[in-house]
């Protein structure tokens, strides 16, 4: 499947997707869900040919949904407020909120998958883990997740 996107269907789901980060309504959430997922299969499909600054605007929404800004104090209780008044109206679902954190969620970690891919840096590191976990004494079991750590370790 070929996704031949213009930068501003790629400006618009960017924008769409913010927006229901923000300010979830249940349009806005709905849409967002659908924007996730076509700014994934975008990056998936494209992201070797994507310009420089389009890599940008993709990557910097994949770390806003990674560490998202904290509000504090009263803006926070704003938020929360505002959060529960639209569920008790019905205008938005707990079922709403699940789908945009799961496609928010996929969106990132795919995202921040491609990053790592293209960085050479990050090639040759787990290039020279794998092959010095190759050469460590097969003596020592250790779980899936202590090789993960290995291999990834700072």
């Amino acid at each position: 499947m070929a996704m031949a996107a213009t930068h501003n269907q790629l400006y618009e789901a960017v924008t769409r997707a913010e927006k229901a980060i923000k300010k979830p309504r249940r349009n806005e959430v709905l849409d967002a869900v659908e924007a996730f997922a076509f700014l994934e299969a975008y990056a998936m499909e494209s992201w070797e040919g994507l310009a420089d600054q389009e890599k940008d605007l993709i990557k910097a929404l994949a770390y806003l949904i990674v560490e998202p800004p904290k509000p504090r104090g009263a803006k926070s209780l704003l938020l929360r407020a505002k959060i529960a008044w639209q569920l008790l109206l019905g205008s938005v679902t707990l079922e709403d909120f699940a789908r945009l954190h799961a496609a928010a969620s996929s969106f990132s970690d795919t995202v921040l998958s491609l990053v790592e891919q293209s960085s050479q840096e990050y090639q040759d590191m787990v290039s020279t883990r794998v092959q010095a976990a190759l050469k460590a004494d097969r003596s020592e079991l250790v779980s899936l997740e202590e090789l993960r750590g290995r291999l990834l370790a700072d």
